[in-house]
């Protein structure tokens, strides 16, 4: 797999994460403070790999 490709799959993961983070905390699933700080590192991971991070 190349680079791009693993760049792209490692995208993908984490915006499913976000969408899965999400839904639990419209749902109130877990606990609201860990799914929002998970949420924030996700978010922050997203931006960094897009280059505006």
């Amino acid at each position: 797999m190349s680079e791009y490709a693993q760049l792209r799959a490692a995208e993908k993961a984490l915006m499913d994460l976000r969408d899965t983070l999400c839904r639990k905390m419209d749902d109130k699933e877990g606990d609201p403070r860990t799914l929002a700080d998970l949420h924030r590192r996700v978010a922050r991971a997203l931006r960094a790999l897009s280059g505006e991070g």
